[in-house]
């Protein structure tokens, strides 16, 4: 009767460890995602310093400079050579660096500067066509087309709410580091715990074994239903380089719950075979 009740007791015990191990897992993975990518300054400034974003950014900036050369008739054959890549990359980069990961050297002075270096060449464009084609024209009217062209090549680069997004990265990445810390030493700890529950080894090991394929399949689960929602409902953000980007970064962050997710579906398959072994050999 003693024993029925102590068996009992241990394998109620398990049960409620197992819980604790599954929830002490999800959020262990979430917060190691957070620290990893959500709110890892290294992967926002690597999505808005990416090939899809800075060649969208030139791009939208680029066509509008060559609507101002249409207006005027003038060729637009220089623009390519004028927006070179790597000088917007350059600006995207200081941009990012200045708002989200507060490097040393970066400030707003540099990519308003590197901007009016590439409206300097736009300028000198403009000039040496129309003096080629031999039309008089205001220089008051070349300046102020230059203008125009730099007003919006600056508001081109400043992403919305980014005052947000350096409040959820700073933030963010403080909590979910001290999160995956202590999610790490309590799952440690409770799964120590669990191995000692009871006299049969595997039954504590299929108990922490439940636990790593209950948390395993949630971050599966969350992260299908997020990446269906996400081509279901798309995020409308304009203009659509900077939606892509959003879109991307998004995908990103689902991808990383699934490794996890993976990650401990694996693991508990691993204790699997090892409870499978030790059952057998008990036998």
């Amino acid at each position: 009767m003693a024993n029925d009740t102590r068996k009992k007791s241990s394998a109620g015990l398990r049960k409620f460890l197992s819980f604790v191990i599954y929830f002490l897992l999800v959020a262990l993975s979430f917060s190691a995602c957070s620290s990893a990518v959500f709110t890892n300054t290294q992967s926002v400034k690597e999505a808005f310093t990416g090939y899809e974003y800075v060649s969208g950014l030139r791009n939208n900036v680029m066509e509008y400079a060559r609507d101002v050369y249409m207006k005027n008739g003038i060729s637009c054959e220089n623009l390519e050579k004028i927006f070179e890549y790597s000088a917007v990359e350059t600006i995207s980069d200081v941009y990012i660096g200045t708002n989200i990961s507060h490097r040393a050297g970066y400030s707003e002075e540099i990519y308003l500067t590197e901007i009016e270096k590439i409206c300097s060449k736009l300028e000198d464009d403009i000039r040496s066509h129309l003096d080629e084609m031999k039309i008089k024209y205001d220089g008051k009217d070349v300046d102020k087309a230059i203008k125009v062209v730099n007003d919006y090549f600056v508001s081109e680069i400043k992403i919305p709410y980014i005052q947000y997004v350096k409040t959820v990265t700073n933030l963010g990445s403080v909590v979910s580091i001290v999160l995956t810390v202590l999610s790490a030493v309590f799952t440690v700890a409770v799964c120590a715990i669990t191995f000692f529950v009871g006299r049969k080894r595997y039954r504590a090991l299929r108990s922490v074994a439940l636990g790593f394929m209950s948390a395993g399949l949630f971050d599966m689960l969350v992260s299908l239903m997020a990446f269906i929602i996400m081509q279901i409902k798309h995020v409308d953000v304009y203009p659509l380089y900077l939606q892509n980007t959003f879109h991307h970064f998004v995908n990103l962050c689902i991808g990383s719950v699934a490794v996890v997710g993976s990650m401990l579906l694996v693991i508990s398959f691993v204790i699997i075979t090892v409870v499978w072994r030790l059952k057998k050999k008990d036998k």
